[in-house]
């Protein structure tokens, strides 16, 4: 599931990409070249608009305050893959107390 953003992504660059640029290959493309950055940085957009993918962990919230070090050894974990895949969008509940007439 992780690799179909990618995979995304490539269609759009074979789409959009001048011959010379798809036989020197995808990878093998300096990115600092205007032209191929131009290219680069619309299959990203294109990308973005068209795939997202949202997991749920209902105790991320938990996790992100918590003092155990194990706990927050957690959701270091799901904000590095938050970090390593930008489509990813996790669905969580946050808890918050909320004073009514100085009450809680």
């Amino acid at each position: 599931m992780m690799y179909y953003r990618h995979a995304l992504n490539l269609q759009c660059f074979l789409e959009v990409a001048e011959d010379r640029a798809i036989f020197t290959g995808y990878r093998t493309i300096e990115k600092s070249v205007a032209r191929n950055k131009k290219i680069f940085d619309y299959s990203e957009a294109l990308t973005d608009l068209k795939f997202t993918y949202v997991v749920s962990c209902q105790v991320y919230g938990q996790q992100k305050k918590a003092s155990d070090v194990r706990e927050r050894s957690c959701a270091n974990n799901i904000l590095n893959l938050m970090l390593a895949y930008p489509s990813l969008r996790v669905a969580y509940i946050d808890e918050r107390e909320e004073k009514v007439n100085e009450k809680t």
